[in-house]
């Protein structure tokens, strides 16, 4: 009887460079290296900014929705009443589906129910409110053979909200590669900048980093804010306006996204994470890394989990005030400051996605 050839297909969301496209780079990467006979190919829901990011990191790359593949599988859907998608899988006799993100794993359940003795790994990187916008979400969540979670909270939510038996949940923690960062402690400097990371939507608290934002600047001319991350053009033009009525135009920037995150942040004084629900916060160990103070919400997932040990101040959900006291605190305690920062330097560099990556290879290689 002929081997069967050990193909996956990885599922993404869209090619951005931010949170699980970065992170599915340095997976393909690593594996790529390290499992030359393995097959991999990748299908994304859709564009994205960057669809470059991925280039000679799979065999075949598919993207739902544009060019000849969407061309063939209207056709397909008119006249055979039939999915190119399914075609495509059916034809490769992937041995298994590795959904990048909650978003992908209808798709990867399906994929799954078409190709006998595959199965599907899920690399959850969202919490509760992500995961229950996901159609079926308690049936799809059955039919995962194993879990890639990113943070304890992720884990813990998964075997509490969901049901799923720890046996089958794998902690690996999805940071990134820490470059080795020449620490220097900062001086309180005449102007202090305050950033954050994340695309502009409701999960990350836009309105709250406003408000903050608002608060500082009156009192602290001298204050900037700067938010690094993709927009959208509504985005752009609402929150816009909001910064106009609120006369903080000349101290507030939406920097857009970047590939060099670390250069960006590396003059922040402090990482404000104002994010309502944060699986875990790869930009917060970035910042970290840098040995930049956080401070987050309570109740809000991973950033707390980050400080756990110290390194940043965590107030009560969505407490614009006691944001604004911390940010007070650091501005004229530096002895507090710069304690913070030696700690989180420390605390993070469990993150570094080189320690989780082998232990993703491992998980990966027995369900292939």
């Amino acid at each position: 009887m002929e081997k069967r050839q050990k193909k996956i297909l990885f599922l993404g969301n869209e090619a951005n460079l931010d949170g699980a496209p970065l992170r599915l780079v340095e997976l393909l990467d690593y594996y790529n290296d390290n499992n030359k006979d393995i097959l991999l190919d990748l299908q994304l829901l859709s564009k994205g900014s960057h669809p470059e990011m991925y280039i000679g990191k799979v065999r075949k790359l598919k993207i739902k929705g544009i060019g000849i593949v969407q061309f063939l599988d209207r056709l397909a859907k008119r006249f055979l009443r039939y999915n190119i998608y399914d075609f495509f899988v059916k034809r490769e006799k992937y041995t298994l589906f590795y959904a990048n993100s909650i978003v992908c794993l209808p798709d990867a359940v399906h994929y799954k129910s078409l190709t006998p003795g595959s199965r599907v790994i899920l690399h959850l990187r969202e919490l509760e409110t992500i995961c229950r916008r996901v159609k079926d979400i308690e049936e799809l969540l059955k039919q995962v053979d194993e879990f890639n979670v990113i943070s304890v909270t992720v884990g813990d939510m998964l075997i509490n909200r969901f049901g799923i038996d720890r046996s089958r949940i794998n902690l690996t923690y999805s940071g990134t590669y820490l470059k080795q960062v020449d620490y220097t402690s900062k001086a309180i400097l005449s102007q202090l900048t305050i950033g954050t990371c994340g695309g502009v939507f409701w999960r990350k608290g836009i309105e709250q980093f406003i408000q903050v934002a608002n608060i500082i600047v009156k009192k602290y001319p001298n204050v900037k804010f700067e938010w690094l991350g993709p927009i959208g053009g509504n985005e752009k033009i609402i929150y816009g306006a909001d910064l106009k009525k609120l006369e903080l135009v000349d101290h507030f920037k939406f920097l857009g996204s970047s590939g060099d995150v670390l250069n960006v942040m590396k003059d922040w004084f402090l990482f404000l994470s104002t994010a309502k629900e944060e699986a875990l916060g790869v930009s917060i160990i970035e910042a970290g890394s840098l040995g930049i103070p956080i401070i987050c919400f309570e109740k809000s997932g991973g950033p707390g989990e980050i400080l756990a040990h110290g390194g940043g101040v965590v107030v009560p959900y969505l407490d614009v005030s006691a944001m604004v006291a911390a940010i007070e605190m650091y501005i004229h305690d530096q002895e507090k400051y710069f304690q913070d920062s030696q700690i989180i330097l420390r605390e993070v560099q469990k993150y570094d996605i080189s320690l989780s990556l082998p232990k993703i290879e491992v998980v990966i290689n027995r369900n292939v």
